[in-house]
This record gives structure tokens, sequence and C-alpha cells, in this order.
């Protein structure tokens, strides 16, 4: 049955107080008792593997399971629609390996099963996940529901975590980790059937594995190869452009909803108030005081900072000793640690209530066990980007009617539940059917260098789902060649170069691994590996105890929070990007000496001890790709000098000279000058600066750089000389044109 949103106008009471919520609706969807048919096909291995098999509840999808099969077994593309709850992204996999056992089923014994000393002569079932966190917990399900151990024949995949075994046949892969795949193997060789699931939240992973997915299709059947069967599965009704996509695909609805959710509207509270922090946080007390302690409470809001305030003072209200039962928090987020995201799973300690504060990553494909509550803040962060300026942003919007709908069905996955949404019925009535696609609004130079490294050779020939426009892929273009990434012959031609080459190796932003590049040419790599790594992670730095009242209505989010004062220490004439390197090499120096105080001295020092270990494995995993591509591992020791240099070749079109007639900083644009301030976060923030460079743009009444590094003027005038033409071209037949 289909999500019906509230139809009515709810109270009229002012949201904080909690007494006045009134339910404006029920989502009515009773499901009737499903015998469970299985068939039993899997690999065995005795009694050991039966033991190990846990028995599931019935699901909606069990209904149609027969007629899921024949369209999997006739079709080479089709589009799932499953509402949350219904079993799409755990069951259709299974489907297509039971239907993959089966046709191997010659290499079995009498009773036709495949054993596990034969290895499968079909491809994998590659299933794609937008997110890690859903990756890890539907193949850690999905092996359960088998009966067999994870890595064996269900594993996943994603960075820094790889459980895809010899004997794998279905594979929960992130997005991304399939594109890396792609860029050696464009037809995607190994896979016989790709699953990409919640195909509906349209990233840019997303919209570009599509376009590969297809055109390997067509390469693998006009080449004679064994044909790759495509197969979409999303949450929401907007399957009509997928369809159009994939040649007029199937597109088969699974209705039903597994448990009720009641919704309950805040009608006073205005989605554009600020408060939505301060109103999550009570409302999960006030809560905590009315509602059965087995109801977990899921809370959305819109990044780590706000998550972490809002763990830290339900945290410091249970200790005050007031409440009778206690609160567990689990904050749940991207750059959290896959021992931390997996912790949310588990069951907390008797007297304690879970309740989970998350970012967006709980939308999706996950069931947490327990939850019945969902405070939804209608807020989510999405990054935008000007091809004008060329100035990312980073910005707290509204969410759109589709993911209002995910998230309340969070609360109904193994049980009734309700959700209460911070804003109005009218509120919701005015936001958008759904989220725009994050390639129409992002910087495209990864787009486009990963897409030339794979064989496009013209932009007119290139065919997404949803086109960005010109003037932002002109922007890509400019980027990638002022960088040396590509060039463009006469007749428009695009050929990547040996930098370019070995830019696309780096899983980092093009202007990040020209950074690695230059600092290998200029003795100062080990150093510029720790900058690369602390530029792809959130900061480290905690923000201060003060930074949020509990008993101020007026306090807002935490978006704007500075640094610690514990961690100025750190501070250095040269730029951000060389404190990093101290407050790394001071982190290191810890680690080697007192381990297991590590804890301790990251919260002296106001420091993120999660991320710091984070940051750590990325640099890590850059340090054995430099390796790879043979580039020169030096450093530069106390001398910052080439590493400024290095920064400056990788961020030089993010370079800002002092304007002494206006007593401002400048960044010129083809179009216009924009007039930038440095963020007070930064250690130059009070420094006298005739030049720098910065990694992105803040704006909110005025332009701020943050991540500042100190350069010299002179420098700009090398790196900003066009690119010369490189007849070391990588050359490459036009397979994604």
């Amino acid at each position: 049955m289909k999500l019906e949103e509230p139809t009515g106008s709810g109270t009229s009471a002012k949201f904080v107080n909690f007494r006045d919520w009134q339910p404006n609706n029920e989502i009515d969807s009773p499901r009737k008792s499903m015998k469970r048919k299985r068939e039993s096909i899997y690999p065995r291995n005795g009694a050991e593997c039966n033991s190990r098999k846990i028995e599931r509840q019935p699901l909606p999808i069990d209904t149609v399971r027969s007629k899921i099969k024949d369209i999997v077994k006739r079709t080479s593309t089709a589009i799932f629609i499953g509402e949350t709850g219904s079993g799409k992204s755990t069951q259709i996999p299974q489907i297509c390996l039971e239907l993959n056992l089966k046709e191997e089923s010659d290499q079995g014994d009498d009773n036709g099963l495949v054993t596990e000393k034969v290895r499968p002569k079909s491809g994998i079932i590659g299933v794609t996940q937008p997110r890690k966190i859903a990756a890890r917990s539907l193949a850690d399900r999905v092996s359960k529901e088998i009966g067999c151990e994870l890595g064996e024949l269900v594993g996943y995949k994603f960075r820094f975590e790889d459980r895809v075994g010899p004997m794998t046949k279905l594979a929960y892969l992130t997005d991304g980790i399939l594109l890396r795949e792609a860029l050696h193997d464009q037809l995607l060789s190994r896979y016989s059937i790709v699953i990409v699931d919640e195909v509906h939240e349209r990233s840019v992973n997303t919209d570009v594995l599509l376009y590969i997915l297809r055109l390997a299709q067509q390469a693998r059947q006009e080449s004679g190869r064994s044909p790759l069967k495509v197969f979409l599965m999303s949450a929401t009704m907007q399957s009509e452009r997928f369809s159009d996509y994939f040649n007029q695909a199937q597109v088969f609805y699974i209705k039903g909803r597994s448990h009720q959710v009641e919704l309950h509207c805040a009608n006073e509270v205005s989605i554009n108030d600020d408060d939505y922090l301060y109103n999550a946080i009570t409302t999960v007390l006030k809560l905590h005081q009315t509602e059965p302690l087995e109801s977990g409470i899921l809370v959305f809001l819109t990044g780590q900072d706000e998550i972490d305030v809002a763990g830290r003072r339900i945290n410091q209200e249970m200790s005050t000793g007031k409440y009778e039962f206690r609160i567990k928090t689990f904050l749940l987020y991207s750059g959290a640690s896959s021992m931390h995201q997996a912790a949310v799973f588990l069951p907390v300690p008797p007297k304690h209530r879970k309740v989970i504060f998350a970012t967006n990553i709980a939308e999706t494909s996950i069931t947490i066990p327990g939850i019945r509550i969902v405070i939804d803040s209608g807020k989510v962060k999405e990054k935008s980007f000007s091809p004008h300026n060329r100035v990312d942003c980073l910005k707290v919007v509204n969410i759109s009617k589709a993911q209002a709908i995910q998230r309340a069905g969070r609360a109904g996955r193994d049980a009734p539940g309700r959700c209460y949404r911070l804003y109005s019925k009218k509120d919701y009535d005015m936001m958008e059917e759904i989220q725009k696609p994050e390639i129409l609004r992002t910087n495209l130079s990864c787009v486009l260098l990963d897409l030339v490294e794979m064989g496009l050779r013209k932009l007119p020939r290139l065919a997404l789902i949803n086109m960005p426009e010109q003037q932002n892929w002109d922007a890509a273009l400019e980027e990638l060649q002022t960088l040396g990434a590509i060039r463009m012959k006469d007749n428009g031609k695009l050929l990547i170069t040996e930098d370019g080459k070995n830019l696309v190796h780096f899983p980092v932003e093009p202007s990040h691994a020209k950074i690695l590049v230059a600092a290998s040419k200029l003795n100062c790599l080990e150093e510029a590996l720790t900058v690369v790594a602390f530029l792809s992670s959130e900061t480290v730095f905690v923000t201060s105890n003060n930074d949020f009242q509990l008993n101020d209505s007026n306090a807002t989010s935490s978006s704007s929070l500075m640094q610690n004062d514990n961690s100025t220490h750190f501070d250095a004439a040269e730029g951000d990007l060389v404190r990093m390197i101290k407050l790394y090499r001071a982190f290191k120096t810890q680690m080697r000496n007192n381990k297991n105080n590590l804890n301790g001295w990251c919260a002296t020092n106001g420091l993120h001890c999660r991320r710091l270990a984070n940051i750590h494995r990325v640099r890590t995993q850059l340090h054995e790709l430099c390796k790879d591509r043979g580039l020169k591992l030096g450093s530069c020791s106390a001398d910052f000098t080439p590493l400024r240099k290095a920064v400056c070749a990788g961020l030089f079109m993010n370079a800002c000279i002092f304007d002494m007639s206006t007593n401002s900083f400048r960044l010129e644009r083809k179009t216009n000058t924009i007039q930038v301030k440095i963020h007070p976060s930064s250690c130059l923030a009070r420094r006298k600066l005739s030049a720098f460079v910065f990694t992105d743009l803040v704006m909110t009444s005025d332009v701020f750089a943050r991540d500042v590094t100190l350069i010299d003027p002179e420098w700009l005038n090398e790196f900003k000389k066009s690119p010369k033409k490189d007849k070391r071209c990588a050359r490459k037949p036009d397979s994604a044109n």
C-alpha cells in the first residue's frame, strides 16, 4: 500500500510543548500472514551451514517471488519499485543468486547442488549501494539468511574493507567501488548481473554507473560475450525516466508495507526555523519520559557537527540524575568508523533506550532493530557548484517529499511506529517531489576525467540520464586542461595526458591528486600525503562544549562553530594545511609513545580521535597508490616551502590576491571578481598576507575561504600558463562515446 501523507491540518499547538502533539494521519498497511516458501539450492557444508542459517519473518515481496523469478529469467533489464520494508534489497539479490546457482547445477552433485570446492562459471552478482553501512549490513543479513559465512558465497566491498572471496557469487558494493572497477574494465566482465539499489537517490556515482552499464550491455551483446543483466531498485515511484533510459525497461511494483506508521506534524514550527537541532533534542528527552523503553528513536540531522552536539547534550542530561532510565546514544554518519557504524545494530544494556542521531545515510536500505520512533528535522546538507564562480557551496536545505517518506518509513521496519516531523503539513506540501540529481549541481571535473580515461572522446556523444548544462562541462574541461590532465584537439577530441593518468589513479579530486604529483617532483610527497588525507576527511577539531545551550530557545545549529581553543598550539605561520601536518606528526608520536592514552590526548587537544584514525587509513592507502605509480616518496622535513608550492600547483585556480585599493582579498574569475575573507577558524585569519590558496568557500553574508595556505604570488605565473600539447597522450578506442 502506498505511503499516504497526512491530509488533515493537524494541531495548532506549538511544537515544543510535547503534550500538544496529535496524530495527523495513520499510514494504514495491514499485512496478511504469508507462508514462506524457499528453495534450498545453496552450497552446503553439512550441519554447520544449517546451524548458521536464520529464519526470517515473512515479507511483502514473498507474495510475488515467483513473478520476480520470471522477470529475472526472461529480461535483461527491469526496474523494481518497492516500498520501504518490502524486502527488495535482501530478497531480489537472493532470487538472482538462486537462478545463477541453478544454471550451474551441472557442476554439482546428484542433487544439483554446487559444492564449495567448485568455482562456478557464471559471473558475480553485484549489488551497488550508495553507502557503505548499507553494503555491509545487507551482506551480513543475506549471508545469515542463506547460512554461509560472510565473505564466502556472499560478501561486500567498499573503501578500506574487502570481504569478497574467491567463492563469492553475490557482492554488495558501494557504487564508487564498481566505478573504480569500470576504469580498468569497461565491460565489467566478471559480472553477470548488476543490481543498482536506491537508484532514486541519483548520486553522481549512480548516474555515471547507469551510463557505463548501458554501454557495457550493448558492447557485450555486439561482441558476442556473455550478456549483462541490469536491474534497478528504487523505493520511490519516479520510474519513467529510468525506463526510458534503458529502452522502455519493464517496471515492476512491489506493493505492501511491513507495519503502520503514524505521522505527526509540528504545524506552528516553520521549516525555516533555525531551532531544529534544539527541537530535536527536546523532543527526544520528552519522548524518553513517556514512551516504552523498548522504543528506539532515530533522529535525522544534517551533519557530523550537529550529531556530535546532540549526542553530547543528551549525555550531559543523563548525567544530571533526573531520569529513571538512561539513554544510550549512537552517532551515525559517513565518516564514522565501521565499528561505530555497526554498533547501531546491537542491543542496548538493560534499563537503557537506544537513540540514534544520524545523517541521511540512515534513510534507506538499512533496518535498525528496535526503532519505533523517527524524529525528522526536514533538513539535509546539499553541495552545489557554481560554474561561473567555480565555487562549491555546502548548504543546509529542505528535504524532498520522497526523502520525507523514506525517513518516516524507518519507524515501521519491524513493528508499528511513529514519525515526528519538525515541520508543518504546509511545509511538507511546499517541498520538491524529489531531490535534484547531484550530477546537475556538482563540479564535474572528477566525472569528466574518469569518462575520458574510460574512452570518451567527444562530449556531444555523452548521454547521461540527466545531462548537466554545457557551462558545467566547460568549467570541468577548463579545470582539467589547466591542471594538465586532458587536452582537446582542434576537432574537439579529448585526450588524457600522462599526468592525467596519474591523477585518475587516486580516489580524490583531480586538484588534490595534482598536489601529490607535484609534491613528488618537489621532494615533499610524505607531507602532501598527510595534507590530501586531511582534505578527504571532515574537520578533526571538536567543537566547544559551549556551542549549544539546551535551555536557549534561540540556539542555532552548529554549522558555524569554531575549533576548540586547546588545539591552537598546532597553528602554523604557513597556513592551515601545514597545521594539519604538525597535528598529524604529534598524533603519530602519541601513537608510538603512549597509544593507551590516545583518546585522552585527543580530548585534551580538542580533537576527534576516530577521524584522525580514519585520516591515517586514508593516508596509508594513498601512500600505496603513490608507490604503484612510481612517485618519489621524499620529505621536506621542517621546510614547508616545497609543500606550499605543491599545494599551489593543485589549488592555483583558488588563489586570492590582496588588493590594497579595497583592503580585501580578491578571487579572479572569468566573468567577475569575488571579494573574499579568511574564515575565522583559520590560523591565518589575523595575519596580513599578500596571497593564498584555499580549498573551499563558505558563503554567508560574506564569502569566507577555508583551509588557507600562504603562497608566493610569483608561483601563480608558472602554474597559470596554458597547458602545452602532450604528444604522449594515451590513446584508447572510443568505447564510451
